[in-house]
Formats: structure tokens, C-alpha cells, sequence
């Protein structure tokens, strides 16, 4: 199966700045199936909605017309009411013809999205109060009792529960008359399921035992109610997070889309035309928790097409910005055109702690929520995942309880421990092998503080931190019976801090669209063990804890209908505004949100902050989005006008892309509630433009800016011109200019975060986002200034020995996006080569899997050696050391002489134990891939005059994002000393010492 694509406030607000310094170019996204595969579901998008498509003639027209035998029934869906389109069952050559058609936006093969997967809401109204006091002209008894009946939530997933209690509809009043969707049954779904709650639902599902808009996996039921859920006292798991259960717009109505199957998974086909019908419906809002598996580009990505359409039709869409943050491929958000309201997700202050007791009365803190009933007296067998391996099995996979990896007589009746190291496997996964083997309970350990609940029944799964897995198998390896026990799971309320960026929120920095182009997420909501409804007959549970963006997502979408119920005729931006130019960037320590290592959050990780309650009600000032603006960006995008035409609807006759428009920075000046500026280091200042429009209770008002640029960033200047607007009863849109300047090159390699403040007097405090980050960040660590210093410089007599660590945050951002994108172009080019091909390539044959991890090493080079050129370096020249031993011979080799001049100097450990302690409370060595760069002697930055060897590895940690850098060398004192006395210059000294050694 393959692809084709054609290419013809309030008195409050705080304004995110974003300046980047290099201009990301949108790749192609890959063909994503195999080709030669006949009759595949290939989609036919033609754009906006025609008189032709709305009465199902354009598709017939296209497929009579190109020839498609028997083309009546290989049509699927039909999309004609708010967009054109079609489905149907193609072979590759009829797709390929299809998409030469000038009508034709663009075709492309049906694809799989994943799904993202009480006290939440009482969180938030505690941080929305300590957030901007002044805001709180609406009381928190009427924040849930605003009229937010009109208000219809379209929720794409996994269909819905209708007995759920969430979905009564005690007290509400009629139907809304705007409302013209239906209410289809199925087997086990009938119309009168439906009530003035929910009122519609539809199924598009035709795999699997179920047809019907049933929810039969759970996440449909807990995403609606999040939403929209109506309040049920009394709600727990297992007597667990006790209290009142309800959603955002507990008085909103839910028309429930089931798009996805009850294995997670959400067909292209299906999601337009349930985005086709749900505008057609008359939906206020729609709430998807799902994403596509790969960056995909507009005119092929069903939920960016659908939201586009019908944000064009004045509907909000909220998606999820995924769970892929600690993922290989791809670890950046999805959902992220500018026209989607993205959200990722934070913790609350709630944790459920399930600790676990070793038999020396040792208490180890543990996460998750178990409903067993285990003695609480340490009396269960302990065991080690490696101890319990089969003969022959993998010492690998047996850490991670891999299948078939386990002796069944080493688990049974035992607490068994497992690694969560591997992408391959995972807790649910390592779950099911213990519970198939016997086991009492899995304790797994994690390299992430955040303990999220790992929600079990008849066997615990319980999350330790990695360190106190040390302590486990230090008592394992100590005792020749040890056992433990795991107790009854625990609410600890009012923890702090709180919120953090949760570890599996997907990040901004991906390029898809022209990413770097905008902040993203946009937002965070509250999405880390969330208790919500659930079908009851699949367990004796009524509600379940959750976690994932899936459950951010309708926490935004609750908001976002109190918004549109306060402000009925507010377009889908002017929502977006108020939502995030009130997004609290602090926790309940006042501080700024933190990401789940402890470092402060950077707007690619929260965007604009936490979304609050009251805020978004009650804005001020409001920056509209209008549809010049994304037309603008599609020219930008390089889109020509023709097929703009075919796409947008509202597209004025005489409308032409500007000249330059594929140069220009037009995405800068779109009226967006942040402002991002790439392309920033050949300038010495760039200026942007924003129209705020005055929404207040005042119609006589005043701001003032003021502009805060984060406190280590002393090379950026950024201007606001002017500094005060005043409105007037005639004049409620005004426009300012902000500049930003910058003194040096400083900028070039990453990103420098600010924020802008308009205050009218009401408002006390202020709140702007003070951060600045790096795109490869360099890492200040202790352990690693002690080697540095001795390794500064090892005079042996004859020979010195030098060295050097350097740690590396690999975070994807700034003039690297341009870089890893330029590099990931040219391999995804080769890789699409057979292995044997003659075709040059600046990384010769690479799999898939392994090129991010040569981007990494590659930016880290450059960050090294910013003057070198490393455009020649080949993929062969990386070599993978398989284990810790294969560096330590060549380390006990080279490094003799400078490990006993250690010794000397310093008692106690040797060189090597220092060095390992040292990388290991860095990147974590046991979860490390180590490499070692082998560069020819004429192209290697490292080997420095009189040099005899050179030596440079890179201890790479996947999920920690982290490179450490170990380069050591031994030079020659008397060749260069010798050879520059007799007056030869270095170059030359340089090629008498190599030619007269063997190396």
C-alpha cells in the first residue's frame, strides 16, 4: 500500500515568545505501507464541500470517469456535507490515477490512530483561585451551574456507556433545536439508550463483534464524562479517591462518534466521516483523544482536515498531543495544526501509593492501585526477573520478564521484580507473563519519578523508582530466602508539588506543518490517574482510573463549553484565547510547573500552562485567528492557490499567495495567542504583528504591557510597540508590534522563552514564563568536574594524557530541528534503497530504528566542534559497543598510566569505579547504548597536534534524552617539541609523527 501526494486581559493576559533560530522546512512524509498490495481503502480528499459532493455525485463522477470497475461497490463512505471526499477499495495504479485528477487534493491509503490512553476538577478550582485572585468575580458555586445546556460535545472514541450515571438527565431541559443528528442503534444499542444527555450517537465500527455506539473498551465512557459528566456523589475504585465524580460541563449534551474499535484503533476513513456528520449534527465542540502514529502532512492527516472544516464551521476542536514523550518514533506531539486546540497532560495532587515491605521490615514507596488481598506480614517469596530465566534465555529479556523468557517453577507463588527498560515491553505486558506463570504480584522498576497508578485486580503491578529497585535487589542478592508482601493501596491527598508535566506528555519540536511555526501543546490539563466512569458489567466498578493526553484532552473541552456557553457566538479562536491567555504556568508551591525530572517546564512542554477554571470566562482581551490568517499558512506551506481553492471555502475570488510567501515568515504575524520567530539568526531584529480585540465588562479600558524575557537570557531584547492600549466603545480591536533584537550569536543554537503581560490596574500579580533552553542543552554535572580536572591534563613526561565528559540534553529544538530534519531526509531518501544500492549516501545504509540515535550523535559533534564540518561523516563510522566490558578493555589499555597517576593523587576507588559511578548517576549505564566514533586520522576534530591516539565514545540513554561524551587522547610532548625547533610548521609536524607510527 503506498501514498501519493499532489504538489501543484480580561484585564489579564500573558503572551508566550518563542525565538528560535533557524527556519524548519516541512518534509514529506514517507509512504507508510507496502507497495503492490491491490485494492487497499485509499481516501479521495477533494476539499470543501460542493453542490456536486453534497449530493454524493462528484464521488461517483470521479470514479465512473476514471475508469474504476465495478466503482458502485467499492465506495466505503461518502463525504459531503462540510467537506468532500470519498472512501473506497483501490488497487495502487487506480489511486495513482485518481490523484493526477485536477479536482483532487489528494489521496492517500487508510491508516491506523491510536488512542492516547474528580478530584482533577476540584484541583483546578484550587490553582485557578491562587492563580489571578482578581479574576474571581464568579463564584465557584456557579462555575458548574452556568447555562451550559446549549452546549452540544461531540466525542470521537471509543463509543459509550449510556447507563453510566454520568449520562442521567435529571433536570435538564429539551433537546437543543440547533441539534440535527440522530441517535443510531446496533445489537446491543438501542435509539431510547439516548436521552436529553446524550443525545446521539452513531457507529462507524464495522470489525469485531460489535456494531453498535456501545462502549465495550472503557475509554469512550471515560473520556465523555471527564467532559461532560453529570455529578455522581459517592464515586470511587475500590473505595479508592472517594468523592463527587463530574465533568468540565456537567449540563453539556454528548453525542458520542464511536471511530475506534475496541482494540484502540481509529481508521482514517472512519474519523472524516465522523468529523462530516458531526458538522452536520451541529456539535459546539469535538473532543479527540487520539493521534496518528507518524507526522503525516494536512492534506493526508483525517483529523487535521476534519478539524479544519469545521473549525471553518465555527466548531472547536480539542485533540490530544499524545503519550510518545519517552517513544523512539516519533517522540513530538501530534494533533498540532495551528487550527487544533492541543493539549498535554499534568498531574494532579493526588497520588495513590501501594507500597511494598521486604522481609527485613524495609519500606519501599510504590505506586499503583491493587485491589488484592495480600497478608500485610512480608511472608510471599521475592524473586529477581534474571534469577527466574529460563536456561539459555537472554539475561535481558528475564530482567524485563520478557515472554518465554521466565522458568514457570522459578515465579510461581512469588513476588516477581521486572525492569521497565525496553520498549519492546511493558508493565500490562510483563503483567500477563507473571499471571500466566503464577505469580504473586510484579513490582517493576522505573527510571521516572512520576509513579503514575498502574491500575490491577487479583495481582498488584506495582511501580518502584529505580533506585529503590537497587535496594530491592541488594536484598534479594543478600538474603538466601527473601520475601516481601505488597500493602493495600493508599490515597496520599494535597501532594506537592503540583501540577508537573506528566513523563509521557508528547513535547512540541516535531516539524510536521511547519511546527516549530507555533507553540505546542497549546495547553495542559490534568491527566494522570483520573477516576471517570466506566462500564459497569466489565467490572464491579462503576468508575476507573486513567491516565494519558486521552484524559487531558477532555478536561479542556469541559472548559472550553463553559466558555461557549458564557459566550455563545465566539469563534473557535476567540475560545482558544481565553483558554490559554489564562493557563496558570505555576504549581500549588507557586513556583513554575516542573516536567517530571525536576527541571522547570518549557512552553514545548505546557505550552501556555495549566488550563484554569474562571479565567478563560472572563479574559479581557482576545486574539482572534480568522481564516486569512491559515490561508496565509497553507501559502506559506506551499500550497498553490489552486488547490487552496479546492481545500478552503472561504477563499475570496481574487485571492492570490503572495510572491514570497514561501520565504516570508508569515506564520509569525498570524494572529495566534503565542509568537514564535524562527529564522532569527541571520537578523539582527525581526518584527511581528497581534490585533487583541477587547472583550471586558469595560468598554473604556486601558492596558499596559510589560515584556520579561527569561532571567539567564541577557542577548535577547524583546519590544512592545506601544505599550498601552486604550479601547473605546467605537474602537475594541488594536493592534501592537513586538521586536526582538539580539546583540550576539548566542541565540543561534536554541530558544529563548519570554512573555508579554497586558493589565488594566485590577490585577495584583502577574505570572510570565521565565525560561530558557537550549536545543542540544549543556548539562552541568559535579561527579563529572572531578574527572574533567584531573584529565585537564596528565603529563607523563614524554606523553601527556588529556580528556574530557560532556553531558548533552538531547532535546530536539532550534537549529537542530533543521539539521536532524536535513539528515533524516537524506536517510529516509536511502533508506527506501535496497542495501547493495551504489547510490551515495552521507550515512551509507542505516536501519530505520538507529537514525535518530546518528542524529543525536551527530548534533552532538557539531555542539563540540561548532567550526567543523561533520557533513561527510558515514553511519559505519558509529560503532555500537555491545557492553560496558567492550570500553573497559580499551579503556584498561590506553588509560594504565593516567589510572595509576590517579591512585596517587587520590584515595580509595580507581579511575575506571569514579568514571562509572559518575556516568551512571547521569544516563543511567544499564539502560545505555555506547558508542564509540571512529573518524578517519585526517578528519578527526579530536586528534590534536602531536597526537599518537584518540579515543571518543558517547553513552546514549533513549528515554532520558541524555548523551555523555568521553574523549581521550595521548600526545606526543617531544615529537611536536622536536619538530617545531627545526621550524616546521604544525601541519607538517603533524605528517612526519603519523608516518612514522604503526597505527
Amino acid at each position: 500500500m503506498s501514498s501519493f501526494y499532489r504538489v501543484n486581559g480580561f484585564c489579564y493576559l500573558s503572551l508566550l515568545l518563542l525565538i528560535s533560530s533557524q527556519l524548519v522546512l516541512v518534509p514529506k512524509a514517507e509512504a507508510e505501507a507496502q507497495s503492490g498490495q491491490s485494492n487497499e481503502v485509499y481516501i479521495v480528499y477533494t476539499g470543501a464541500a460542493s453542490l456536486a459532493s453534497s449530493n454524493g455525485f462528484h464521488s461517483d463522477h470521479i470514479m465512473s470517469s476514471s475508469s474504476i470497475k465495478s466503482w458502485k461497490d467499492r465506495i466505503i463512505h461518502k463525504y459531503n456535507h462540510a467537506f468532500s471526499g470519498f472512501a473506497a477499495r483501490l488497487s495502487e495504479e487506480e489511486a495513482k490515477l485518481i490523484a493526477q485528477r485536477p479536482e483532487v487534493v489528494s489521496v492517500f491509503p487508510d491508516r491506523i490512530h491510536r488512542l492516547h490512553t474528580t478530584r482533577s476538577w476540584d484541583f483546578l478550582m484550587e490553582q485557578s483561585a491562587g492563580f489571578a485572585p482578581a479574576r474571581q468575580n464568579i463564584p465557584k458555586s456557579n462555575v458548574s451551574s452556568l447555562s451550559d445546556e446549549d452546549v452540544i460535545i461531540g466525542i470521537f472514541d471509543t463509543g459509550i456507556w449510556p447507563e453510566a450515571k454520568s449520562f442521567n438527565d435529571d433536570g435538564l431541559g429539551p433537546i437543543p433545536k440547533k441539534w440535527k443528528g440522530q441517535c443510531i442503534g446496533g445489537h446491543d444499542f438501542k435509539p431510547f439508550n439516548c436521552n436529553r444527555k446524550l443525545i446521539g450517537a452513531r457507529n462507524y465500527v464495522t470489525n469485531g463483534s460489535s456494531t453498535s455506539p456501545r462502549d465495550h473498551n472503557g475509554h469512550g465512557t471515560h473520556v465523555a464524562a471527564i467532559a461532560a459528566g453529570r455529578p455522581v456523589p459517592g464515586a470511587s475504585y475500590h473505595g479508592l479517591a472517594t468523592g463527587v465524580a463530574r465533568g468540565g460541563a456537567p449540563g453539556a449534551r454528548i453525542a458520542a462518534y464511536r471511530v475506534c474499535d475496541d482494540d484502540d484503533n481509529c481508521m482514517s476513513s472512519i474519523v472524516l466521516k465522523a468529523f462530516d456528520d458531526a458538522i452536520a449534527d451541529g456539535v459546539d465542540i469535538i473532543s479527540i483523544s487520539f493521534g496518528s502514529l507518524e507526522f503525516i502532512d494536512f492534506t493526508r492527516d483525517p483529523v487535521s482536515i476534519g478539524a479544519f472544516h469545521a473549525v471553518e464551521n465555527g466548531i472547536l476542536v480539542v485533540g490530544s498531543a499524545g503519550d510518545n514523550a519517552l517513544d523512539e518514533e516519533p517522540p513530538y506531539a501530534i494533533n498540532v495544526a495551528p487550527w487544533i486546540l492541543t493539549v498535554g497532560a499534568t498531574t494532579i495532587d493526588r497520588f495513590f501509593e501501594s507500597d511494598v515491605v521486604l522481609g527485613g521490615k524495609q519500606v519501599i514507596k510504590g505506586g499503583g492501585v491493587h485491589s488484592a488481598k495480600l497478608k500485610e506480614t512480608p511472608i510471599y517469596p521475592l524473586t529477581y526477573g534474571k534469577s527466574a530465566a529460563k536456561p539459555g534465555a537472554s539475561i535481558s529479556d528475564a530482567y524485563n520478564c520478557m515472554i518465554d523468557a521466565l522458568d514457570g517453577k522459578k515465579v510461581k507463588g512469588k513476588i516477581v521484580l521486572c525492569e521497565d527498560s525496553r520498549e519492546e515491553t511493558t508493565p500490562a505486558k510483563q503483567l500477563e507473563v507473571i499471571k500466566r506463570l503464577g505469580g504473586t504480584a510484579l513490582i517493576y522498576r522505573k527510571r521516572f519519578i512520576q509513579l503514575a497508578a498502574s491500575v490491577s485486580d487479583s495481582i498488584p503491578r506495582i511501580p518502584i523508582s529505580w533506585d529503590d529497585g537497587d535496594l530491592v535487589v541488594s536484598y534479594i542478592d543478600s538474603n538466601r530466602n527473601p520475601v516481601a508482601t505488597i500493602l493495600p493501596t493508599v490515597v496520599v491527598p494535597n501532594y506537592k508539588p503540583a501540577p508537573e508535566v506528566a513523563f509521557f506528555s508528547s513535547p512540541g519540536g516535531g516539524a510536521l506543518y511547519g511546527y516549530n511555526y507555533f507553540i505546542k501543546p497549546d495547553i495542559v490539563a490534568p491527566g494522570v490517574d483520573i477516576l471517570s466512569a466506566w462500564p459497569s458489567n466489565e467490572t464491579n466498578e462503576a468508575f476507573n482510573i486513567l491516565s494519558g493526553t486521552s484524559m487531558a484532552c477532555p478536561h479542556v473541552s469541559g472548559v472550553a463549553a463553559l466558555v461557549k456557553s458564557r459566550y455563545p457566538s465566539w469563534s473557535p479562536s476567540a475560545i482558544k484565547s481565553a483558554l490559554m491567555t489564562s493557563a496558570n504556568p505555576t504549581n500549588n508551591l507557586k513556583k513554575p510547573i516542573a516536567t517530571f525530572i525536576g527541571d522547570a517546564g518549557d512552553p514545548t512542554e505546557m505550552g501556555a500552562g495549566q488550563v484554569t477554571l474562571t479565567g478563560p470566562l472572563q479574559p479581557g482581551l482576545i486574539y482572534e485567528t480568522e481564516a486569512a490568517d491559515y490561508i496565509l499558512f497553507l501559502c506559506n506551506q506551499g500550497y498553490n492557490v489552486s488547490r487552496i481553492r479546492l481545500i478552503s471555502s472561504k477563499l475570496p475570488a481574487n485571492f492570490s499567495c503572495p510572491s514570497n510567501s514561501s520565504t516570508e515568515d508569515y506564520s509569525a504575524n498570524m494572529n495566534y495567542p503565542s509568537i514564535t520567530v524562527t529564522n532569527f539568526n541571520s537578523l539582527k531584529e525581526k518584527t511581528v504583528k497581534r490585533t487583541v480585540t477587547n472583550v471586558g465588562d469595560d468598554e473604556e479600558a486601558a492596558y499596559v504591557a510589560s515584556v520579561e524575557m527569561g532571567s539567564t537570557n541577557n542577548d535577547v531584547i524583546a519590544r512592545v510597540n506601544p505599550t498601552k492600549l486604550v479601547f473605546t466603545k467605537n474602537q475594541k480591536k488594536l493592534g501592537y508590534e513586538m521586536t526582538f533584537i539580539h546583540n550576539s550569536s548566542a541565540i543561534v543554537n536554541g530558544y529563548a522563552f519570554g512573555s508579554v503581560t497586558w493589565r488594566n490596574g485590577k490585577i495584583l500579580e502577574k505570572h510570565p514564563l521565565e525560561n530558557w533552553s537550549f536545543s542540544m542543552k549543556y548539562l552541568e554535572y559535579t561527579p563529572l568536574d572531578r574527572i574533567n580536572d584531573f584529565l585537564s591534563q596528565v603529563n607523563l613526561g614524554e606523553r601527556t594524557i588529556k580528556g574530557c565528559l560532556e553531558a548533552y540534553s538531547c532535546k530536539h529544538t532550534g537549529t537542530d530541528k533543521k539539521l536532524s530534519l536535513s539528515l533524516e531526509s537524506e536517510i529516509l531518501d536511502y533508506l527506501g534503497k535496497s542495501s547493495d544500492t551504489d547510490s551515495p549516501s552521507p550515512v551509507e545504509y542505516l536501519p530505520t530504528s538507529s537514525r535518530r540515535t546518528l542524529i543525536y550523535l551527530l548534533l552532538t559533534l557539531y555542539h563540540i566542534y561548532p567550526d567543523y564540518d561533520f557533513s561527510a561523516v558515514n553511519a559505519h563510522q558509529f560503532f555500537n559497543e555491545e557492553t560496558w566490558d567492550s570500553f573497559k578493555q580499551i579503556f584498561d589499555v590506553y588509560m594504565f598510566e593516567a589510572s595509576k597517576e590517579w591512585l596517587e593523587t587520590n584515595e580509595g576507588c580507581t579511575l575506571l569505579e569514579i568514571l562509572y559511578k559518575a556516568l551512571d548517576e547521569v544516563v543511567k549505564l544499564a539502560e545505555c547504548e555506547i558508542y564509540s566514533y571512529n573518524a578517519e586520522a585526517d578528519a578527526d576534530p579530536s586528534l590534536e597536534r602531536g597526537a599518537i591516539w584518540s579515543y571518543h565514545f558517547f553513552f546514549y540513554n533513549r528515554k532520558l534524552k541524555r548523551v555523555v561524551s568521553f574523549r581521550f587522547s595521548c600526545l606526543s610532548n617531544l615529537a611536536v617539541e622536536s619538530f617545531l625547533a627545526d621550524g616546521m610548521s604544525y601541519d607538517d609536524a603533524d605528517d612526519e609523527i603519523f608516518d612514522g607510527m604503526d597505527i
